[in-house]
């Protein structure tokens, strides 16, 4: 567990011990605002009148509901919220504006965004929700926040979550409040700094990348390689970041590389697609697509890597291009390739009953609420052993769901059916699956983050979703729903066809 998760459970716990016990009565209007959530069903009338209950706590949670039921009403209710006593119940109320995407609380978000002391915790989901809104005045709040921050006495969780709401906007042209942090000896803020500026391309950055490239910090080399693609003029440092000692390092400058035709890089491609990684070997296969002047020496190359002997993700991703060099050829590799799986409709699941949600909340909500240990899923893979802590407070419906899951089996011999270098490692649905309700929290998107694959809000059947890496840009449309504790060296050797060959619950 790193420095940042123990200080963050060491408060959980000490936050825990002082809250204010709930009563049978608070416990029941959570069910409530469970249902209401569940149904995505706006109800007013209860929302309102936990927005101003006597438990902070149920306060909290009503600005949560609004949040995940996502009815543009719910803005004025959490605006009426903003002066709350309790910070964490404003901190619930800015995550609301964020999901919300309400424009109008840009004004108020940018204040608290300033606000100091205890309320440093309000001011991250400020940031954050500045981010989803996305529009040109919640940009010029971050630019100004940004230039305005002191690099001296630096408070970096907000300025960290600053940058990469800064990034998430499209269209920006001005990016000095970024470029000001890249020097900063902060790693988590440097990292940061560089993902801001993921959709610019300017020649002016190269030599900052170049030396962020060489960065002790693999974090830091991670995302800085990331950008050093053409017309950046780097190839000969992306072929010595083909030699670095972290493995994702390598990936990217494989995959940075291929954006690149000189000769001495074209060769270094043809190496990489011979590696035992399988992480370099699939990027430097996908990278061949460009080269179709070089195809005369790519097809030799491509059939020999796609032996059946071969690693089932790089003769993947050789099939597309080999088809399209050699159709003969890539006929004969389809041939060979596991059929793709048939999508097969999913149900959603009924809507819960009170009693379901009232079993729900006393079973998770209360004893999460009490600081009690979170449940912990256990997976035993074919690559090792893997532990995930569940926030069962915070996504009840779905460790729910999950618990139960693993509990009849249906987890056991799932296959990771897809897995892509530096981003996830994710699993075909499981037996007996379901669509499952989506509860978006305050939590972030980190590497090691548990989730399901979705194509919208409460579209989402599990297999569930291992992130390899942060994923600032997926925030605010994906389940949290727990984090890798123990094995994520296990997470990020899993291959194509892998599988769960025992589940349980801890």
């Amino acid at each position: 567990m790193n420095r940042t998760a123990v200080v963050f459970a060491l408060f959980a716990v000490c936050a825990a011990g002082s809250r204010k016990p709930l009563s049978k009565a608070d416990i029941e209007v959570i069910a409530q605002l469970l249902v209401a959530e569940d149904a995505r069903r706006f109800e007013e009338g209860l929302l309102k009148q936990t927005l101003h209950a006597a438990h902070p706590e149920l306060r909290r949670r009503a600005a949560i509901a609004i949040a995940r039921i996502g009815d543009v009403r719910g803005m004025e209710l959490l605006a009426g919220a903003r002066g709350d006593h309790e910070v964490r119940v404003v901190e619930a109320v800015a995550f609301g504006a964020g999901q919300l995407k309400d424009a109008s609380a840009v004004g108020w978000l940018s204040q608290e965004l300033e606000s100091v002391g205890l309320r440093e915790q309000v001011a991250v989901q400020a940031a954050r929700a500045l981010g989803k809104i996305q529009t040109p005045e919640s940009a010029a709040v971050l630019g100004r926040f940004l230039l305005a921050a002191s690099q001296r006495v630096v408070r970096a969780a907000v300025v960290g979550e600053a940058l990469l709401s800064f990034g998430r906007h499209a269209g920006v042209k001005d990016f000095a409040p970024v470029l000001r942090w890249l020097d900063v000896p902060l790693p988590e803020l440097q990292w940061r700094a560089v993902w801001a500026f993921r959709n610019r391309t300017s020649p002016e950055d190269v030599p900052v990348l170049l030396k962020l490239s060489r960065h002790a910090n693999p974090e830091v080399r991670f995302w800085a390689v990331r950008k050093l693609v053409s017309p950046a003029g780097a190839a000969e440092r992306l072929r010595e970041a083909m030699d670095d000692a972290d493995r994702r390092v390598r990936a990217e400058a494989t995959r940075a590389l291929g954006t690149y035709d000189d000769d001495a890089s074209f060769a270094r491609l043809l190496v990489a697609l011979e590696s035992f990684d399988t992480w370099v070997s699939v990027f430097a296969a996908e990278a061949m697509a460009r080269f179709e002047t070089r195809a005369s020496v790519i097809v030799p190359k491509l059939i020999a890597a796609s032996r059946e002997s071969k690693p089932l993700a790089l003769r993947m991703a050789i099939a597309p291009v080999l088809s399209r060099f050699d159709p003969e050829a890539g006929k004969a590799l389809l041939a060979t390739l596991p059929p793709a799986p048939v999508r097969r409709a999913i149900e959603k699941l009924p809507p819960k009953s009170i009693e379901d949600c009232r079993r729900i909340v006393a079973k998770w909500v209360v004893t999460d609420y009490r600081g009690r240990r979170k449940p912990v899923a256990v997976w035993e893979t074919s690559k090792g052993r893997i532990e995930m802590e569940l926030y069962a407070g915070d996504a009840p419906l779905g460790v729910e769901y999950m618990a139960g899951a693993t509990l009849r089996g249906d987890l056991v011999g799932t296959v990771f059916g897809r897995v892509v270098p530096n981003f996830v490692a994710q699993q075909r649905p499981i037996r007996n699956v379901s669509l499952l309700r989506d509860e978006v929290g305050l939590r972030p998107l980190a590497k090691g983050n548990l989730s399901w694959a979705s194509r919208g809000l409460d579209t989402g059947p599990p297999g569930y979703t291992l992130g390899l890496t942060a994923q600032p840009h997926n925030e605010g449309g994906f389940t949290a729903l727990g984090q890798v504790i123990v094995g994520m060296d296990v997470v990020e050797r899993l291959e194509l066809d892998d599988a769960v060959i025992q589940a349980r619950m801890r």
